[in-house]
C-alpha cells in the first residue's frame, strides 16, 4: 500500500496544529460513532507527533517500508 503525497502533506500539517486544533480535525473526520474511541488514540497520535517533531524518530516512505517489508 503506497502512501499517497496529499495524505504526507496531511500529516506533516496535522502536526504542526495545536492540541485543540487536532480536536476539532479529529471531530470533523472521525465518524459519530468512532469518536469515542479516536479520542482515546489521541494522547498516544499527539506522542507520536511529538517525536516526529523532536526528530527522535526517522519517518519512513510507504514504498520503502512496503519492500523491506516483503524482504522479511
Amino acid at each position: 500500500m503506497e502512501i499517497s503525497e496529499n495524505v504526507l502533506r496531511l500529516a506533516r500539517e496535522y502536526s504542526s496544529l495545536s492540541e485543540e486544533e487536532r480536536n476539532e480535525f479529529a471531530s470533523l473526520v472521525i465518524p459519530p460513532d468512532d469518536r469515542e474511541v479516536g479520542f482515546e488514540w489521541r494522547d498516544e497520535i499527539d506522542q507520536r507527533v511529538r517525536e516526529i517533531d523532536e526528530g527522535r524518530v526517522r519517518l519512513t516512505e510507504g514504498d520503502d517500508f512496503m519492500r523491506r517489508f516483503k524482504a522479511v
